[in-house]
């Protein structure tokens, strides 16, 4: 269930003030909009945003031509700052004005406490690449400090490296906890904890868990928040305090470390957009990852959430805590027993449409991003070979064919190539896109190194055969099926096979 949207503006409207009441320069706007509805929510905020002195720059950045997508999306994000400067006359009325500007989509939160968070460490982005600008021009940044920001036209974008991204971001989560701790609200480390984490573990639309490392340094930052919040509440501006508090624990933590975050949260995400549970999740970081990080992190997550990890060893689904060749072999092993039912059911039945009919359902598995054991260019390749059965011939020497066939266009297919596919709709589906054929035949015909599993996609989304093209694609369709006999041996054994 979405918020209120004049909920969601009344908080943003508190975030903005208190800020405010710390850096009169610094004004934040939020565009505050529901699901497709950014453009509009924009245009309509747009005599707000042209009384600012720095209004008309701050309108004009996203009706520009190379960035008028931003309007398009719905991720709830800080943009830029723009800037208003007049000297004034011989160095009085000197006149600065800074407009911050964040849009953040209410339909995404399942909570005013989320939100509220949220729109905090949002909060955080403006202030830091405010003070980031101001120390600049007073020359105060040191030589060897990358910058964080690309100042033209009169706005200042933010520009980071991914480690400084996820290091703003650890401090983003900080300020929200601190600011909110130091105003009574003690419980909101807590909330904001377990926020983050569920976000790392469950299908959350539009937000990127691997950029947001808090839930790592849950154990440094719940002794801070017990001991010592008493220290920094002596001050009479709240927010000056949580932004010294913020700076103070943020430099204990190397942005190489929290960046290592990802070796956990990537995964975990990518699992749970499979479907997975949360407890599936952490068994397979505990019992399959090779990574002692990622181990400890599951270990952390799962005694904070007070879950019990399944006990996972092998998983029928791809699991990307696995190495690679653990996930390929269980890969093939599915085709394999694939192969091995449906040759027992036509030999004993007589179908000749049971390939075609689990190739058109393995589409079905692909668009809930599960790979493993897909191989649906192989699977056409055996209807075809089934369907030029000659019936005065023992079907067994034509399942011997099929075999062979279905084998050959299996390792046509590299495991490689179908995990790069899985993450291409795992990216999609997590931006809120909708799944399905016409977007997947999309996406395969943008990449040479999926032309066979476009051209098998295509087929069955016509609904017609596929045709013989051994140019264009070796796994969909080799030469015409030959009468003499098979030379090299089949993984699969036909004998096998047709055991009742």
């Amino acid at each position: 269930m979405s918020i209120d949207p004049k909920i969601a503006k009344h908080i943003c409207n508190v975030v903005r003030r208190q800020v405010q009441g710390s850096y009169p320069e610094l004004y934040i706007h939020y565009v505050v909009h529901a699901e497709d509805k950014r453009e509009d929510a924009f245009h309509a905020d747009r005599n707000i945003i042209m009384s600012h002195p720095a209004g008309y720059v701050a309108y004009r950045y996203p009706n520009k031509d190379d960035t008028k997508k931003i309007l398009s999306k719905n991720r709830s994000r800080f943009v830029s700052i723009a800037r208003h400067n007049s000297p004034g006359f011989l160095g009085f009325f000197k006149n600065n004005a800074y407009l911050a500007f964040c849009f953040l989509n209410y339909d995404r939160f399942s909570s005013e406490e989320n939100l509220r968070n949220h729109a905090i460490h949002m909060a955080w982005h403006a202030i830091t690449l405010y003070t980031d600008y101001k120390d600049t021009l007073q020359g105060n940044t040191p030589k060897d400090q990358p910058a964080t920001f690309i100042d033209v036209n009169q706005l200042i974008v933010p520009s980071f490296s991914h480690k400084q991204l996820f290091h703003k971001n650890l401090l983003g989560d900080i300020f929200s906890a601190s600011l909110q701790s130091l105003q009574g609200r003690e419980e909101s480390f807590a909330l904001l904890a377990r926020q983050r984490i569920l976000d790392g573990l469950c299908p959350t639309v539009g937000f990127k868990s691997e950029n947001f490392p808090f839930p790592v340094c849950l154990d440094t930052l719940e002794f801070v928040f017990q001991n010592h919040t008493n220290h920094y509440k002596a001050t009479k501006k709240t927010l000056l305090s949580a932004v010294k508090m913020t700076e103070e624990i943020g430099k204990t933590y190397e942005t190489s470390t929290t960046e290592q975050w990802m070796s956990f949260s990537l995964p975990a995400q990518k699992m749970a957009w499979s479907g997975h549970r949360p407890e599936t999740i952490l068994g397979a970081a505990l019992y399959t990852a090779e990574d002692a990080y990622v181990q400890s992190i599951a270990d952390l997550i799962a005694d904070k959430m007070e879950m019990r990890p399944d006990p996972v060893t092998m998983l029928p689904e791809y699991n990307p805590f696995a190495n690679p060749e653990t996930n390929e072999r269980m890969h093939k092993k599915q085709c394999y027993d694939l192969i091995d039912s449906l040759c027992k059911k036509t030999y004993s039945s007589g179908q000749k449409s049971l390939f075609l009919d689990a190739a058109r359902n393995q589409i079905h598995t692909l668009l809930e991003n599960r790979v493993m054991g897909w191989c649906v260019p192989a699977l056409i390749r055996a209807s075809e070979v089934v369907g030029m059965h000659d019936d005065n011939m023992p079907m067994t020497e034509t399942l011997k064919t099929v075999v062979y066939e279905f084998e050959r266009d299996v390792d046509a297919t590299p495991w490689s190539t179908l995990t790069y596919l899985f993450d291409l709709i795992f990216f999609a589906r997590r931006e809120g896109e909708k799944m399905d054929i016409q977007k997947l035949l999309n996406i395969t015909s943008q990449n040479d190194e999926f032309t066979s599993i476009h051209i098998a996609l295509t087929s069955l989304h016509s609904n017609a055969p596929p045709l013989p093209d051994s140019s264009t694609s070796q796994t969909i369709s080799h030469n015409s099926m030959s009468t003499t006999p098979i030379v090299e041996e089949p993984k699969v054994h036909i004998a096998d096979l047709l055991k009742s």
